[in-house]
């Protein structure tokens, strides 16, 4: 099973911490903040992690409450109908959708 682990930036190593505890679970992970090259520009960043989010069989969330990517690759699982679990949320800024889903698949 794939599974594409959307993030924060200022979030990557908690998604790298998520990654490394499912890969030791024997699933494959895609970390944009690890596996997508981040000196791209953002258009570019978008197409690859759309393209990772394809190949995935589902979308983990681990998110600041603050990032437009984050929102992005959760637009796009979403649209391609991706099942999709909130792992984390700011809790300073979180919202109470979020919040009430928290380990709930959407």
């Amino acid at each position: 099973m794939k599974i594409f682990i959307a993030h924060s930036l200022g979030l990557t190593s908690k998604a790298i911490k998520h990654a490394e505890a499912l890969e030791a679970e024997g699933y494959e992970t895609y970390v944009p903040g690890r596996d997508t090259p981040q000196h791209l520009c953002a258009k570019e960043i978008y197409k690859r992690n759309v393209e990772a989010i394809k190949e995935a069989d589902e979308v983990h969330v681990i998110w600041d409450g603050t990032s437009q990517g984050t929102l992005f690759d959760l637009g796009a699982a979403y649209a391609l109908g991706k099942p999709i679990l909130i792992v984390y949320v700011k809790m300073r800024t979180w919202h109470s959708f979020l919040l009430e889903h928290v380990g709930e698949m959407l």
